[in-house]
């Protein structure tokens, strides 16, 4: 909704309360949409500190007692890899406190998270979409 104020946030995960999580990050809309089973469950604002080149993905392996094991993924380059993904990178993300907070309690293993510097602003993913979360 056009209507939302800056850093406000949709969260309705009633919509599918169960399945699978994947976040989309686009650093050109400076939104990130969250999906359960691929209905789209939240939206909100999210910034990033320093540059994103690329389409990348990052994947939680396990979470153990010693925290939480992510890999990144390159997905746009010719050097394409996986690597771990030290702690100090979640750092670089901006995010409403409230909002990090409902996405904190979903996380678990096997879920994903594309960054790409693109936008998800087409047709096939209006504004509305990326801004009220339906």
């Amino acid at each position: 909704d056009a209507g939302l104020k800056a850093g406000t946030f949709v969260w309705t995960p009633e919509k599918s309360p169960t399945g699978p999580v994947s976040i989309v990050v686009s650093i050109a809309d400076h939104r990130a949409l969250i999906l359960r089973n691929g209905i789209v469950i939240g939206s909100g604002p999210v910034s990033v500190e320093g540059s994103v080149t690329g389409t990348f993905a990052y994947a939680l392996k396990a979470i153990e007692p010693d925290g939480q094991h992510w890999v990144r993924i390159e997905l746009s380059t010719k050097k394409a890899g996986v690597s771990s993904v030290p702690p100090t990178e979640w750092q670089r993300y901006r995010a409403p406190e409230a909002f990090r907070r409902q996405v904190a309690a979903i996380v678990e293993p096997g879920m994903t998270i594309v960054v790409t510097p693109d936008s998800l602003r087409s047709a096939a993913a209006p504004a509305t979409i990326l801004e009220s979360g339906n």
